[in-house]
């Protein structure tokens, strides 16, 4: 996720090609990755919110400050999209990784509410497993359901 970011940033033609990632784009490392792992590893989530994080940035490099920032709208956008009686689905998900063949859980794939990755394990087959996108997982409504699940 970092190369696409990488990639993304020095097709600009304002940014010097001896620029650094981590120090002259981003203030350090850890705001850098906090933005690839709440994209859930979906390019278009990273591209999103990168812009969203320029946008709130007068000056490089970009800071926790308006990284948070665009984490945070992000969220809102993916809390709007699901509907109360949704969460506990999500919370089920985020329990087991799987998700049923039905309207609900496909709804909720389709808008990229639940994610899906596939591997190739030892033997030459594709796994899936689908999980919660991070964006989600500290949600009070999502955080609420995943407590009436364990409880």
């Amino acid at each position: 996720m970092r190369e696409l970011v990488r990639q993304r940033v020095f097709h600009v033609e304002s940014v010097s090609p001896e620029a650094q990632l981590v120090g002259d784009i981003f203030d350090d490392g850890e705001t850098l990755d906090q933005l690839c792992l709440m994209s859930g590893g979906h390019m278009r989530n990273l591209m999103l919110m990168a812009q969203e994080a320029i946008k709130q940035t007068t000056a490089l490099p970009i800071g926790k400050k308006a990284v948070r920032l665009a984490i945070t709208k992000a969220r809102n956008t993916y809390r709007n999209a699901v509907y109360d009686n949704q969460w506990g689905l999500l919370a089920k998900v985020w329990q087991t990784k799987e998700i049923l063949n039905d309207e609900a859980h496909r709804d909720l794939l389709f808008n990229r509410c639940i994610l899906e990755y596939r591997y190739i394990d030892d033997d030459g087959e594709i796994v899936c497993w689908r999980d919660v996108h991070p964006l989600l997982r500290s949600v009070k409504e999502f955080q609420a359901a995943l407590d009436k699940l364990e409880t």
